[in-house]
């Protein structure tokens, strides 16, 4: 049996500060949404001009929705705390986000939190980010400091000149 894993948001992490565990399955990383505000509507025309490759040939991107569905290991009768204790720590902020499983790339977001069921026997939470299209590598700075703690040596790269690394 796998071990219990969350997700490191800001300064907190999910499992350890607040007793919330991923589901397995429940994490969702949406598709990268093209910008289309490089489709320009040409006047007087019935055609859409498309500028999205027009000044150096590549499709650009403007968000990403990214959903993580969470559940609480903590009493009943601190459920109600944790949930002001996570929306105070997560919404409407603008935070970097870890997972366990992949703690070499973070993503950058805005946070929802919203609660999904709350039974006898179990309170489920979604945390909702909006963010950059792209994950980035904490290493990817070159010159720039660094966690060792997260730093692969298997799957990573050290970069010794400044790069744009970029995972979708």
């Amino acid at each position: 049996m796998a071990a219990l894993q969350g997700v490191k948001i800001g300064d907190h992490h999910t499992l350890k500060d607040w007793g919330l565990y991923l589901v397995v399955g429940g994490t969702t990383v949406g598709p990268a949404e093209p910008d289309e505000s490089l489709l320009v509507k040409v006047p007087f025309s019935d055609r859409i001009l498309d500028l999205s490759k027009s000044m150096d040939g590549k499709v650009h991107y403007t968000q990403r929705k990214i959903t993580i569905t969470l559940k609480c290991v903590k009493p009943k009768r601190l459920w109600p705390k944790v949930q002001s204790t996570l929306e105070n720590a997560l919404q409407g902020q603008w935070l970097k986000c870890v997972f366990d499983d992949d703690p070499a790339w973070y993503w950058e977001g805005f946070w929802t939190v919203t609660p999904q069921s709350r039974d006898r026997w179990e309170n489920v939470f979604a945390i909702t980010g909006i963010c950059n299209p792209y994950k980035t590598n904490t290493t990817a700075a070159a010159g720039a400091d660094w966690l060792w703690d997260s730093f692969s040596f298997e799957e990573d790269t050290i970069y010794d000149t400044p790069t744009e690394v970029k995972s979708l």
